[in-house]
């Protein structure tokens, strides 16, 4: 089932799984920006420990036309403060970025530099195939894109690891194909994880390359689930 979803340029428009939904915890994901050139791009991903009731925030630095990570592009950090009334874990972010900002001056990492986000999911589907199988139209340039997240899930006794890409359509505004692609990196098993949903997919500056935002289901090794993101970048 395919089904077009509007463009929308609201981040508030995004609804989050609620982490009363989950014994595990929720990771709340953030654009932190571009450099001028769209070829590296950083987001945070930063929560409330469902054990340890402390903020923690992880910073990633992506490649974007290799869609690899940046040496030393991935750091991680849990603060030993207590979590307050209504805290979602920002001040772990807020923290964190001092300690980062050398690399992203390095890097011209720019948070005004945001991209463009052409599809946002909202929670409703019917079934699981209606949001691995969807189609975006942007309306700003008239392309659209067919997108089908294609999941292998092994278990083995109570532990489960899986494995995913994305099959990739893009048209232009007269149904003329610009081209067929294959997303991510299905060669990589992750133990513990068990779903994976395309929750966002941003278009970056120049316009040339795309950046799925992924949810990850993975286990807590305690029973209970938390919600991760991770992205996928693509070229075109």
């Amino acid at each position: 089932m395919k089904k077009h979803v509007k463009v929308i340029m609201s981040a508030t428009l995004l609804l989050w799984g609620a982490a009363s939904l989950w014994a595990g915890d929720v990771a709340v994901f953030r654009n932190l920006g571009f450099s001028p050139d769209s070829r590296y791009f950083q987001f945070a991903q930063y929560g409330i420990d469902g054990t340890t009731q402390t903020p923690w925030v992880q910073v990633d630095t992506v490649d974007v036309p290799r869609n690899l990570f940046t040496p030393s592009g991935m750091s991680k950090v849990e603060y030993s403060v207590p979590a307050t009334l209504g805290d979602d874990g920002l001040k772990a972010l807020m923290a964190h970025l001092d300690s980062i900002s050398v690399q992203r001056k390095g890097l011209k990492l720019d948070f005004l530099q945001q991209g463009r986000p052409i599809y946002f999911r909202v929670t409703g589907e019917a079934t699981g195939t209606d949001y691995d199988n969807f189609s975006v139209l942007d309306y700003k340039t008239g392309r659209t894109a067919a997108v089908s997240l294609k999941k292998t899930i092994n278990t083995k006794g109570t532990i489960k690891s899986s494995s995913f890409f994305i099959n990739l359509e893009i048209k232009d505004k007269t149904g003329k194909a610009v081209g067929t692609y294959k997303v991510g990196h299905p060669d990589v098993v992750r133990k513990g994880v068990q779903n994976y949903t395309v929750v966002q997919i941003i278009l970056t500056p120049n316009e040339r390359a795309l950046v799925f935002v992924i949810e990850r289901e993975e286990s807590d090794g305690k029973g209970g689930i938390n919600l991760r993101n991770m992205v996928e970048t693509l070229t075109f």
